[in-house]
């Protein structure tokens, strides 16, 4: 049976064209970085609790991508270049220190679930409601204030 799936990139790298599935630990994240752009079949990036900051630029170019999991990396910010990854599916954004989103995520025709949980959004971003493939929205834990959950509930049928 062939692995696809690996949580080490050194592994990783003996087949990178078999490779669809991948979790990168800290310590191996600057290398995967230089060498990201070899998985050209991959399809699902976890990573996660890496304190990033921002996604680097370089994930941009993985164009296969369907799932990509940036949960606890600090993020205050997604840039426009998000768009570029026209295949994803589902982007976990959670537990990180977001208050909005560009207008580019409604351009990703094939994105169905967006994880917004434990970040700081005082208001339901606008490019929310342009997205008309979204099939799931997870905005648990938020800074929303009374008015904007009524308002969200009103909306869209979410529980908080």
């Amino acid at each position: 049976m062939i692995e696809h799936s690996f949580n080490c990139l050194q592994k990783a790298l003996l087949k990178p064209n078999e490779v669809y599935d991948l979790s990168v630990p800290k310590e191996e994240l600057n290398d995967f970085l230089n060498v990201c752009t070899k998985f050209k079949y991959l399809q699902t990036l976890k990573l996660t609790n890496l304190h990033l900051g921002n996604i680097p630029e370089v994930i941009f170019e993985l164009e296969s991508l369907k799932i990509l999991n940036l949960k606890g990396n600090d993020l205050e910010y997604i840039t426009p270049k998000i768009e570029k990854l026209q295949q994803l599916e589902t982007l976990i954004l959670n537990e990180n220190n977001l208050k909005s989103l560009p207008q580019s995520l409604s351009q990703m025709p094939e994105l169905r679930r967006l994880n917004l949980d434990h970040n700081h959004f005082e208001k339901l971003p606008e490019c929310i409601f342009e997205m008309s493939e979204l099939t799931h929205l997870s905005i648990d834990e938020n800074d929303f204030t009374e008015e904007e959950k009524e308002r969200i509930m009103e909306i869209l049928p979410i529980w908080f």
